[in-house]
């Protein structure tokens, strides 16, 4: 082997030690970084506010997390949303305002009422939307939605 090849050969050696190095790092980084909503799962409010104030907006891709499958239709996280983000996109979908009115929680269930007002490339509306959440572990997730445009009694919310 010629001095050339042989540094070449070692240079080459080195390289591959330090990459192999970095590779762990990395895995860790981006194993250990959770999503946002992964970081918001003190209650089942901070869950459907992330939710709502993510949806149809740039940060869409982090409530992917906060949903069930159920929710999603059984579609896997990231066809639920470019399928959703394509057709809030094709409706000029945008959300004006949300704000909590009411939430009930138990161990495992807990339904959260917001009033919220959207607008649309037909129109603006108020409607009320009503989160039904799961606990599994520690962890919240959103498992169905209902909106509404009528006048509720939220008190005789069952969960």
């Amino acid at each position: 082997m010629s001095w050339a090849s042989h540094r070449a050969f070692r240079h080459t050696g080195l390289l591959m030690r330090d990459g192999l190095r970095i590779i762990p790092l990395l895995i860790i980084f981006l194993v250990a970084t959770p999503s946002a909503c992964h970081g918001q799962q003190d209650s089942p409010i901070a869950v459907v506010e992330l939710f709502s104030a993510s949806y149809g907006g740039p940060r869409m891709d982090e409530i992917g997390d906060c949903t069930t499958g159920h929710f999603r239709n059984d579609r896997p996280r990231s066809v639920w949303i470019a399928d959703t983000w394509k057709a809030l996109q094709n409706m000029n979908y945008r959300r004006l305002y949300a704000s909590v009115i009411d939430a009930k929680v138990t161990d495992n269930k807990a339904a959260v009422i917001l009033d919220v007002k959207i607008a649309t490339s037909i129109g603006e509306t108020e409607q009320k939307e009503i989160y039904h959440l799961i606990k599994k572990g520690q962890r919240w997730f959103i498992d169905q939605l209902q909106v509404t445009d009528e006048s509720m009694n939220h008190k005789s919310l069952n969960l």
